[in-house]
């Protein structure tokens, strides 16, 4: 579906951004977010992207009892809502395998989950946590479901990440707490691999079609957040994964396929950069409050 109009100001100032894998992105003028342009339907998502058929995340933990240390990010997570003084029920959007769920529970949370990829939803009921395996629009949960809504780097992946806030609105208790983890545009390892890889003809990691849909900046997204009436508490920030970002780039794929000399010294090339524009980003650090990627609390 080709847009024409920011979802965010409603205004048509969509105009080319760039280019990756075929797949085109747009940019608004007035509020900077970045979409691709024409949107995939939703079906086209599930069924050939995060599909069991597809691998995504075919290789996650099966049993939740073996992992010894959690995710950094679902740690200070749970440790903000206790800090914040939310309690009760939990809903995990895009829960994958159930980690953060299982370690909610663990907080004393009860917990839901709602995963597309069949797979992974599998290994989350595996566990012995309630999952829907769908969207959460298909769910309908009733109004005032949940205390809290953690949507766990999946606003990004969606096709209309204004209906999927309208829609934890609706099923967020008053005063509940939304939990969004996204990657954050406006920060100094975006800008400067952007214009490194302009200027040199690399492949830009931050865009990742067809997974990554949309990219927001923390401006955009509290406005966002502003226009649907949630109150933003507190925003965590955490440094880019080169170890991710260079995956992004998709040049390993491409060696093992031409394995070339050629193909092998460009791919060097690439990470040498990333790698010290990686180097400098812990540099800045301590003179730049954002980072690659955001974590926002805000309230009904």
């Amino acid at each position: 579906m080709e847009v024409t109009e920011c979802p965010i100001c409603n205004l048509g100032s969509l105009a080319f951004f760039s280019k990756k894998d075929g797949y085109v992105f747009s940019k608004c003028g007035s509020c900077s977010l970045v979409l691709m342009n024409p949107l995939p339907s939703t079906k086209e998502l599930i069924d050939n992207v995060y599909s069991k058929e597809s691998g995504y995340h075919a290789k996650l933990v099966k049993n939740l009892e073996e992992v010894k240390k959690y995710n950094k990010k679902f740690t200070k997570i749970i440790d903000a809502l206790n800090r914040l003084g939310v309690a009760g029920s939990l809903l995990d959007v895009g829960c994958a395998n159930g980690e953060f769920l299982f370690l909610a529970k663990k907080n004393g949370f009860d917990v839901y989950g709602v995963e597309a990829n069949a797979y992974t939803a599998s290994i989350t009921a595996n566990n012995g946590l309630p999952v829907f395996c769908g969207t959460l629009e298909q769910k309908n949960f009733n109004n005032n479901s949940f205390s809290v809504i953690y949507l766990g780097d999946i606003i990004e992946h969606v096709t209309d990440p204004v209906a999927l806030l309208k829609e934890c609105k609706r099923i967020l208790k008053k005063g509940g707490v939304i939990v969004i983890s996204t990657p954050n545009t406006d920060c100094f390892w975006v800008k400067a691999t952007g214009r490194i890889c302009h200027w040199l003809g690399f492949p830009w990691s931050v865009l990742l079609p067809p997974y990554h849909v949309y990219l927001f900046s923390e401006d955009n997204l509290k406005k966002l957040l502003g226009i649907l009436d949630f109150n933003v508490l507190e925003i965590q920030y955490a440094s880019a994964s080169l170890r991710h970002e260079l995956g992004g780039t998709g040049l390993l794929p491409k060696l093992k396929r031409e394995k070339s000399i050629a193909t092998a010294l460009y791919t060097i090339s690439v990470f040498f950069v990333y790698a010290a524009v990686y180097v400098t980003s812990f540099l800045v650090k301590p003179f730049s409050k954002k980072n690659f990627e955001m974590v926002v609390f805000a309230k009904t």
